[in-house]
């Protein structure tokens, strides 16, 4: 089958160019070529190319860009027949070299080439005809080897059958095993579910348990604190009424209290009246006692009158007795009102007002202007 030596693709029999790489098909297998010359020329690499055709040898030429060089690859038996053209190939190269530079060449070398050319054609057709020979015989060896290889084939694919119902056997019982696994796994599975769902009830009705026990205990609390707000509320109005019951005993204490002073004041009312009788009476008597002394001065004075008017005017003006009782200082006032228990107790007065309530009382005495001119 051709083959490409470039992309290595396979093409079916009559076809000559790859149609993807454009290059000439071969014969034979890549791995069976082997390298055999490298070139600098591309053309000479060409030229050789066709000149191992012209010999019936497959060969194929590729380039290597790393060496920049042109390798000729040919099949590995034909390597010792293309190693003779090669050499042959040099020589009419260089013949020709020469020839191109001499511009000499004869037909008698012509020839001689010819003939050689033959012979080595000869010989190279006779050495293709062994080839062909051994070729036969190892085809014939492959043919025995390719029947051994078949029988053995044979007995590999029996191996095979065998090692495949082995296989398949196992694979059935696996099969099996694995269905039983993912029955009891289902099972596992299904009972894991149900029981999952059970505790997922179980732990439902423990929350709505736990709920209804929030929702007791939140109504016992606010019971509670209503409760407490109650007590509360009933404690404040206690101490409400307690607190105005305390007002009101401060309220009738103080009544009381006041009470006690209106009949306190009233007693030491009744207490300064009475004082006052007494000092009215004792002023009564000390008023009576003055007009008395008055009395006894207006008597001396009548007595003594007959000698003031022997004396002179001035002198009866100096030594006579004034028009009138001089009036008494503040101080001596005071002091009289202190000697009075009663009038000690009385808020001070003034000067004037004190005469005036003396001349009231009787205290103070205005005594009738006596006329210089008495008889």
């Amino acid at each position: 089958m051709p083959y490409c030596p470039t992309c290595k693709k396979e093409y079916p029999s009559g076809t000559t160019i790859c149609a993807e790489c454009n290059v000439s098909l071969v014969n034979t297998r890549p791995a069976e070529l082997v390298s055999f010359v490298s070139l600098q020329n591309q053309e000479v690499s060409d030229r050789f190319i066709e000149y191992l055709k012209e010999h019936e040898i497959q060969a194929i030429s590729e380039y290597g860009i790393r060496d920049d060089v042109y390798r000729i690859y040919v099949n590995k038996d034909d390597k010792k027949t293309a190693m003779k053209c090669f050499i042959s190939f040099q020589a009419a190269e260089k013949r020709n070299k020469n020839g191109a530079g001499s511009g000499d060449n004869t037909a008698a070398s012509v020839q001689k080439e010819i003939e050689e050319a033959q012979k080595a054609k000869k010989k190279a057709e006779e050495e293709r005809r062994a080839e062909e020979e051994r070729r036969a015989a190892e085809k014939k060896a492959d043919e025995e080897r390719i029947a051994a290889a078949m029988k053995a084939e044979e007995e590999r694919r029996a191996e095979e059958a065998r090692i495949a119902a082995e296989k398949k056997a196992e694979e059935e019982r696996i099969a099996a095993e694995k269905k039983a696994e993912e029955e009891r796994i289902a099972a596992e599975k299904k009972a894991e579910e149900e029981r999952i769902a059970a505790e997922k009830k179980a732990e439902e009705e423990r929350i709505a348990r736990e709920k209804a026990e929030a929702e007791r205990i939140a109504s016992e609390k606010r019971a509670e604190e209503e409760r407490i707000a109650a007590e509360k509320k009933a404690e404040e109005e206690r101490i409400a009424r307690e607190k105005e019951e305390q007002e009101r005993i401060a309220r009738e204490k103080a009544e009381a209290e006041r009470i006690a002073a209106e009949k306190r004041a009233e007693e030491e009312r009744i207490a300064r009246e009475k004082a006052e009788e007494e000092r009215i009476a004792r002023e009564k008597a000390e008023a009576e006692r003055i007009a008395a002394e008055k009395k006894a001065e207006e008597e001396r004075i009548a007595r003594e009158r007959p000698r003031r008017n022997a004396l002179p005017a001035k002198r009866k003006r100096l030594n006579g007795l004034p028009v009138r009782r001089p009036k008494l200082s503040v101080l001596l006032l005071r002091r009289r009102q202190r000697k009075n228990a009663l009038l000690a107790k009385r808020p001070r007065l003034s000067a004037s007002l004190l005469r005036r309530e003396l001349r009231k009382n009787g205290s103070l005495v205005r005594r009738p202007r006596l006329s210089a001119r008495l008889p």
